[in-house]
């Protein structure tokens, strides 16, 4: 099974924090260049390998602030965050799944994500829940950014910091075969 941005949506939660994080925004980014291909057991996956194309980054939102987001505001976090990503050598961020074990409501999944040329083991919750036409796959999880060496963005002196911690979600639906 082969799935894209037609059949879902991968997504970044950023927070901030420092003494100047009222002034932050917490940030939601979108990465609509995605495909994922997995083996899927009565809708459940077993196998899978998700890839991000980093070049086609972009900011859904951002709450809170001093002011609201504008243009030059998303251009700016958007190429802050690709430099920080160290993009223009590694454009991809790839998640290869290892071992699927069942869990209530879906599966935990062992793998091997790789971003910034750095890969670590992670695990990921992945919710399946039964529609009349397939199946609906929920995923989040946390993502340290320093255990993959990439520095948090900051800004004044680091007054204001992004959260190492990020949160990815991943939601797709899966037609039935």
């Amino acid at each position: 099974m082969r799935l894209g941005p037609d059949d879902g949506v991968l997504r970044l939660h950023t927070g901030v924090e420092g003494r100047a994080a009222r002034l932050g925004h917490a940030l939601v980014l979108a990465v609509p260049d995605w495909s994922a291909e997995a083996v899927l057991v009565k809708g459940v996956p077993r196998s899978a390998r998700l890839r991000a194309g980093l070049a086609s980054l972009e900011v859904v939102s951002g709450s809170g602030g001093a002011k609201p987001l504008t243009d030059k505001d998303r251009r700016t976090i958007r190429t802050n965050a690709l430099e920080a990503l160290r993009a223009g050598q590694h454009p991809e961020v790839v998640f290869v799944a290892g071992v699927a074990r069942d869990v209530p409501g879906g599966v935990s999944v062992d793998g091997e994500l790789t971003i910034a040329g750095h890969t670590q083991p992670v695990t990921v919750e992945v919710k399946v829940a039964q529609t009349p036409d397939g199946w609906l796959l929920a995923a989040r999880s946390t993502i340290v950014q320093t255990d993959f060496d990439v520095a948090p963005y900051s800004a004044m002196l680091g007054a204001l910091r992004l959260r190492d911690a990020v949160e990815v979600s991943f939601e797709a639906t899966v037609a039935r075969p």
